[in-house]
């Protein structure tokens, strides 16, 4: 009897976290299966496209050792902020919300690809390549992109609701797409951070790897 009464808060604060955060939550785990579908894939590829993968990898690799710091960073900016773009654009749609999921999947898939290759191909230096050069920043970027995919949910959500009661009242709305603002704002900042730190890690660290 005890022993259960002291889990039931447990339990509750669990569940009350979980119902707090559930998009966000939500959206993680979207991103993760679209990470994990990226890294299967790469075993399930065969002989042949194992070869074609093999060459962009390496070359991935090699252009990205002998580009600039500034090159790096307008890359790495460009590739990410497609995606905060095409997030904040749905998050004003009214069936934005249906496209937001399989977007962020997308970019889970992209990520899990790229890492699953480069280890696959290179072993234990492939891991440590992934572990300093894109891991770190692609950690960065992708909690933008979650937050991203969040508010445009929600935004969305909103859209299609009001559509539904086909109200004329425009209370609060003005706010609410300020807040929006503000939010995508900040994720267009951590993008930005996300790219000065992976052109850094870039700059720094990728001479100390070759691939034959």
């Amino acid at each position: 009897m005890d022993v259960g009464i002291k889990r039931m808060p447990v339990w509750h604060k669990t569940r009350a976290y979980i119902l707090e955060n559930f998009g966000f939550l939500l959206m993680c785990t979207v991103l993760l299966i679209g990470l994990l579908i990226g890294a299967s894939a790469v075993r399930a590829a065969s002989h042949s496209e194992d070869g074609q993968l093999n060459g962009i990898a390496s070359s991935f690799i090699v252009n990205r050792g002998g580009m600039n710091f500034t090159s790096v960073m307008l890359k790495s900016f460009a590739s990410a902020i497609m995606f905060l773009i095409a997030f904040f654009v749905l998050g004003n749609c009214n069936f934005g919300f249906i496209v937001i999921p399989f977007l962020l999947a997308f970019r889970g898939v992209g990520l899990g690809t790229s890492l699953g290759y480069i280890y696959s191909l290179h072993g234990a230096k492939g891991l440590a390549y992934c572990a300093i050069l894109i891991i770190p920043p692609a950690l960065l970027s992708s909690l933008a992109l979650v937050l991203a995919a969040k508010s445009s949910m929600s935004f969305s959500v909103q859209q299609m609701k009001k559509l539904r009661r086909r109200s004329t009242q425009n209370t609060g709305v003005k706010y609410r797409f300020e807040e929006y603002g503000k939010g995508c704002l900040l994720c267009l900042l951590m993008l930005l951070v996300s790219s000065l730190l992976d052109a850094g890690l870039n700059a720094a660290f990728a001479r100390f790897f070759v691939f034959a």
